[in-house]
């Protein structure tokens, strides 16, 4: 199903809630943990290392005054400069398309969706962590 598809069909209720797609089951429970006991925490701090080298991440970047975030991907000897502009609309925002299609092809598909109403902000998980993008300035 179309993430964005799936996203539309939630309940305002599940929108605040983790909405899984294909992970496994472990470690689904344990990122829950972890939301839920601090729900407002910043969780990227807590996982980026594993995420970052799982998927070749060699640098992320914040760009507040460009309004984007630049991800550098390693690749042997090579380098990716990934910019992902950041939207108002969310949904149909062309980083989280092209972060969407990059974290299930570097984790075999296993993945899951989070975003979060209050704080305006969606998170990708994978088997052993996670990627954040904002789009909030």
């Amino acid at each position: 199903m179309n993430v964005f598809n799936f996203y539309r069909s939630m309940s305002i209720v599940d929108k605040k809630t983790i909405a899984l797609l294909l992970t496994d089951y472990q470690t689904c429970l344990n990122v829950k943990a972890t939301a839920y006991k601090s729900p407002h925490a910043e969780i990227l701090s807590l996982l980026i290392q594993t995420t970052a080298q799982d998927l070749g991440i060699s640098d992320i970047k914040s760009d507040k005054n460009k309004q984007q975030c630049i991800v550098t991907f390693t690749e042997g000897e090579k380098y990716q400069r990934w910019k992902f502009e950041e939207a108002t609309d969310i949904l149909s925002a062309n980083f989280l398309n092209h972060a969407l299609e990059y974290v299930a092809n570097k984790a075999n598909g296993r993945f899951f969706y989070m975003y979060r109403e209050d704080t305006l902000r969606c998170y990708l998980f994978i088997p052993n962590g996670l990627f954040r993008a904002s789009n909030t300035v």
